[in-house]
């Protein structure tokens, strides 16, 4: 089963169970929830979820985080730097001003998202 296969069929039952129990690390996920139009919030009763917006409710708290207009310099070697820009750059860099607290709200708030996925 490759991704792209993935996109169109069921993975079979069974290697789907055994790639669920591996451990992964999806490290564009605020980027993606932001793009999708999601937000990380912490719910009315503590919990963590990645929610659209129209899901927002009076209790939840959106957790600080987004693209910022960016001024970006690229070096030949790959590397880059970035200043921060007006609203009409068309660079974005992503900043989440509490990484670690960010970390832990997606611990909780992605197999979540999962979940719903598959069980909505």
């Amino acid at each position: 089963m490759d991704f792209l296969r993935a996109l169109e069929h069921d993975p079979p039952a069974e290697l789907l169970n055994e790639t669920c129990k591996r451990p992964h690390n999806i490290w564009e996920t605020a980027v993606w929830a932001e793009v999708s139009g999601r937000s990380l919030v912490r719910r009315g009763d503590g919990t963590h979820r990645l929610i659209p917006a129209a899901e927002l409710g009076p209790a939840d708290t959106i957790l600080p985080g987004g693209l910022k207009p960016s001024h970006l310099t690229v070096r030949d070697d790959g590397q880059f730097t970035f200043t921060p820009a007006t609203a009409l750059s068309r660079a974005r860099i992503y900043e989440r001003p509490d990484p670690s607290g960010q970390e832990r709200a997606l611990r909780e708030a992605l197999p979540a998202l999962y979940r719903s996925l598959f069980y909505a």
